[in-house]
């Protein structure tokens, strides 16, 4: 895996640029600048050895550590060194332990070997240790707790925490999750805060201007009671990569554009709360209908909110070609509407080009409930195009 990298630190003017192994346009630049500093200032006294950041950034998504530069004239100083990762092997990457070997203190004067791409090859790396219930916390926190921004006041366990949700988490949401273990103030990208953070132990205050889940060392009563009955204290990341890889619903597929297509999907109210569904039902040992009923709801939720209208129909055609409506019948309802919605909308201006996608869909409907919907709405497609279907 060919890695760029890049590397910022103090020289006189400030928090700056001081090596890159890649030619950076601006609006890159300033992001990786403003990512790669603290984010806010640090209280009389207060020190640290080290945190970790993830973002997307233009093409790449950065995985980066920080450490406090104390030798610098400016207080507050650090160095940060970024790695630059493209999604698709970013989304690879099972445990973002694997690519700490490459993350370098520097040497003031000897930066170039940050001026030249690294080559990796992912090594075998011990799990995060976590205790049963630092780890029933985080799981609960994801799926139990309302979608907002979520804050682990727990600073000594953050790295161990951060590293267990990328482990546990779909590999299709890594490129674009955004994270930092130790954060002065609240961290945006895009506008909207970081999904994750882990306040400094002085900084609790400054997050009251966003509307965060505050993850204790004692969760509310209410979801420690749901987080108990779910067993969540045993649930296994390594079970749930084998069950993202496993997934019935095939929503690695690009039909579905969950990889290689940059957003925030995940962090849309519909897209999740099926999320959540998926990882409670397969924590609680459900049954694969149950599970496959979840997943078709992702799958539901990108087609309502995500996919391109000129991408719908190849889309539910590929959804449909699955037996969807067979396997997951309690979903018929609502992929009956998305269908009705769907065709209604584009049928007047369906053309011949459309009828390989429109044949799929319309025989995977056939003596299903979903039939009158098609068949209804496409009277309103261009009379070529249904003499085609007949």
């Amino acid at each position: 895996m060919r890695i760029e990298q890049t590397l910022h630190g103090y020289e006189e003017g400030g928090h700056q640029l001081l090596a890159a192994s890649t030619a950076l346009p601006d609006a890159l630049g300033w992001t990786l600048d403003r990512c790669s500093d603290l984010s806010g200032y640090l209280a009389p006294g207060e020190d640290f050895e080290r945190f970790h950041t993830g973002y997307p950034c233009g093409p790449y998504t950065v995985y980066a550590r920080t450490w406090h530069d104390r030798q610098a004239p400016r207080e507050g100083s650090v160095f940060t060194h970024s790695l630059l990762l493209d999604p698709a092997d970013a989304a690879a990457v099972e445990d973002p332990a694997a690519l700490w070997p490459l993350l370098r203190r520097p040497e003031r004067g000897a930066l170039e070997s940050y001026r030249a791409p690294l080559d990796w090859r992912p090594a075998p790396v011990a799990p995060p240790a976590l205790s049963p219930d630092a780890r029933m916390r985080l799981m609960a926190s994801l799926f139990l707790m309302p979608g907002r921004p979520l804050l682990w006041m727990e600073p000594s366990s953050a790295e161990d925490v951060a590293r267990m949700l990328w482990i546990a988490m779909p590999p299709w949401l890594r490129p674009d999750w955004t994270f930092c273990t130790r954060a002065l103030h609240p961290r945006y990208e895009r506008e909207q805060p970081f999904l994750w953070m882990a306040p400094g132990p002085h900084a609790r205050s400054a997050f009251g201007a966003i509307r965060a889940v505050l993850v204790e060392p004692r969760l509310p009563p209410k979801v420690d009671a749901r987080a108990r009955k779910l067993r969540m204290a045993a649930l296994d990341p390594a079970a749930l990569q084998a069950r993202w890889r496993q997934s019935p619903a095939d929503l690695r597929s690009p039909h579905f554009g969950l990889i290689g297509e940059r957003g925030r999907a995940h962090a849309e109210k519909d897209w999740s709360a099926a999320l959540r569904r998926l990882a409670v039902a397969g924590a609680s040992g459900l049954e694969d209908t149950t599970i496959y009923d979840a997943e078709v709801d992702l799958a539901l939720a990108h087609l309502t909110h995500r996919a391109p209208r000129g991408r719908r129909i190849s889309e539910l055609s590929a959804l449909l070609a699955q037996g969807v409506v067979a396997r997951a019948p309690r979903r018929v309802p609502a992929l009956q509407r998305l269908v009705g919605e769907t065709l209604i909308a584009l049928a007047p201006g369906l053309l011949e080009a459309d009828l390989a996608d429109l044949q799929i869909l319309v025989s995977a409907t056939r003596r299903t409930a979903l039939e009158p919907t098609v068949d209804g709405a496409l009277v309103r497609a261009p009379h070529a195009v249904r003499r085609r279907l007949r």
